[in-house]
């Protein structure tokens, strides 16, 4: 599965596969933040914030994404930085 967010959380690219697995559509999801889909109790216990994934290494995670229906959907997420020529980040 394959979802391409910006620096601030916007949704900009996903595959079909993200989309099936969450119930939404294409456009659906890119209406939203990603931080919107995360399950609101874990951001209250767990801290998540993609201003820290300013490294090149790759971040692992665990994540419980809320469905079309709100019901969490657990699933492993790895973020990695894509940047531009000027070094400036881009999208995860």
């Amino acid at each position: 599965m394959i979802c391409n967010i910006d620096k601030d959380g916007q949704i900009l690219f996903v595959n079909s596969a993200f989309q099936k697995s969450l119930g939404f559509t294409e456009e659906e999801l890119l209406s939203k933040s990603f931080y919107n889909l995360i399950e609101p109790s874990y951001l209250e216990n767990n801290i998540f914030d993609l201003q820290s994934f300013t490294s090149d290494e790759v971040k692992n995670l665990d994540l419980p994404l809320n469905n079309k229906d709100k019901n969490p959907v657990l699933l492993s997420c790895t973020f990695y930085t894509l940047r531009d020529n000027e070094n400036k980040i881009q999208f995860f």
